[in-house]
């Protein structure tokens, strides 16, 4: 979603941001994180991002000749685990095998 921000200058910029689901912030894409999400999903196009897992964790970055602290996108570290399939119920002809060797 593109946003009118702040700067650290007190001027307006357009920014894309992303929003989390059950999350109160979205976060503001820089190159690095937009190019990760792309790899991830496969697309390049935003608006098929929507549905996607990808994992947010802090890092840090060289910026200006300083190091500072930043927000990183990367594949989830634990796949969601397919849901087991139920056993099939026994058949009535299994349970009436009693044949019982002598």
């Amino acid at each position: 979603m593109l946003e009118k921000l702040k700067n650290g200058n007190g001027e307006e910029e357009t920014k894309t941001v992303i929003y989390f689901e059950k999350a109160k912030k979205g976060l503001i894409l820089n190159r690095t994180n937009w190019d990760k999400i792309a790899e991830l999903t496969g697309e390049d196009d935003s608006d098929n991002w929507p549905g996607s897992r990808v994992e947010v964790f802090p890092a840090t970055t060289e910026m200006r000749g300083k190091t500072v602290d930043c927000i990183r996108v990367r594949a989830p570290a634990q796949q969601e685990l397919p849901k087991p399939k139920p056993a099939p119920a026994p058949t009535p002809a299994s349970e009436m095998d009693d044949e019982i060797p002598f």
